[in-house]
């Protein structure tokens, strides 16, 4: 619901119609002022996943929101949607965040959930929406912001973990750890990740040949 207001908060800065982002803000702002406390565990039961979705409980979720909230301070002046941003980004990522692996567990289901061989699961998919957003972030956040280099501490600890999980043909497969258990191309992960990696390849944040030899081959599958 969050993600489309990209395009909103977009047409504003074009064109200087406050109109635009409105609703938008009405919505932010009343999340401001009675902000979900609830715990990031998602229980399922009969096709409903609980209340964790008042917050960003799932990794897509950091695709959707944290950056257009950034933006809307950006647009605004008003802070406290960045730092409300920030506050819940961070809460997610220490909840979602494997340090061992680099990687992004999809929600709190997966976290003892073992593949046919045996690793930890972690969804393609899931983990490209959250590496295709660092970027945005990161170039939405101002140059002075305190956690600046946090987001770009955390983006390279997940470029790691993506390249090592990169198959040999140069795609990533659903399971990023299993790539026998589903061998079809995961097109959409791979894409997300390799526009990821382009991008620190060309800003000079990802500086290693593996990185530019990881975009050049996964290129190679996109195309």
């Amino acid at each position: 619901h969050h993600a489309i207001a990209q395009t909103y908060l977009w047409v504003a800065e074009q064109t200087g119609n406050q109109q635009a982002y409105k609703p938008t803000k009405q919505i932010f702002d009343q999340i401001l002022a009675t902000p979900s406390t609830g715990s990031l565990e998602m229980v399922r039961r009969a096709g409903n996943m609980g209340s964790c979705q008042e917050r960003w409980c799932w990794s897509d979720a950091l695709f959707m929101a944290p950056r257009v909230w950034m933006q809307m301070s950006k647009l605004t002046g008003d802070p406290r949607y960045i730092e409300f941003a920030d506050d819940e980004m961070w809460t997610t990522v220490d909840y979602l965040f494997s340090e061992q692996h680099g990687l992004f567990y999809r929600d709190s289901t997966y976290f003892t959930e073992k593949s046919d061989n045996g690793k930890p699961v972690f969804w393609g998919r899931g983990n490209g929406w959250v590496f295709a957003a660092l970027p945005l972030m990161i170039e939405t956040l101002p140059k002075d912001h305190p956690s600046r280099e946090k987001y770009i501490n955390l983006y390279r600890k997940n470029a790691e973990g993506l390249v090592k999980a990169q198959t040999e043909k140069g795609y990533w497969a659903p399971s990023l750890l299993d790539p026998e258990k589903v061998k079809n191309r995961e097109v959409s992960a791979t894409g997300f990740i390799t526009y990821g990696l382009a991008w620190g390849v060309n800003n000079g944040i990802l500086t290693g040949e593996k990185y530019k030899h990881a975009v050049l081959k996964a290129w190679q599958v996109i195309e």
